[in-house]
């Protein structure tokens, strides 16, 4: 679930510890662009990815970069795609890229989130998944 934790840099030489200041970069960068969870990342990264530097680059720009071009390198390889649920139930679709059917659904709400997976061919097919997440209500 998205929060500036999920960006931290470590740091084994205490003295250049740059997790604070990466976290601070971070809550500015997700601030200004007005990314408050996980589908407004995704959406950010859909339309900006591949992350790039250049020689003229600035050192903040180039770290947050480096941290989302990791983030989706470590993340993402195993999707073959991910499908945004927007409406009264907001969330994303993860669909696997394994010969397995797999998906997991990312429900988002109220700051939490919630993860269903499921299995097989009988339950992935996407009027399955359509028909469940209309089902799903909070209260």
């Amino acid at each position: 679930m998205l929060n500036t934790n999920s960006f931290e840099l470590f740091s084994d030489n205490k003295e250049n510890d740059i997790s604070y200041e990466t976290e601070k970069n971070m809550k500015e960068f997700l601030d200004k662009n007005n990314i408050k969870d996980d589908v407004d990342l995704l959406n950010y990264i859909k339309k900006n990815y591949y992350f790039k530097n250049n020689i003229f680059t600035c050192t903040k720009t180039m770290r947050n970069n480096y941290i989302f071009n990791s983030l989706i390198l470590v993340a993402f390889p195993e999707f073959k795609n991910i499908t945004l649920v927007n409406g009264s139930i907001r969330g994303y679709i993860i669909n696997t890229a394994s010969s397995q059917n797999i998906k997991e659904i990312h429900l988002l709400y109220n700051n939490s989130q919630y993860i269903i997976t499921l299995f097989g061919e009988d339950i992935t097919n996407d009027d399955f998944v359509k028909e469940l997440i209309t089902s799903i209500s909070f209260s």
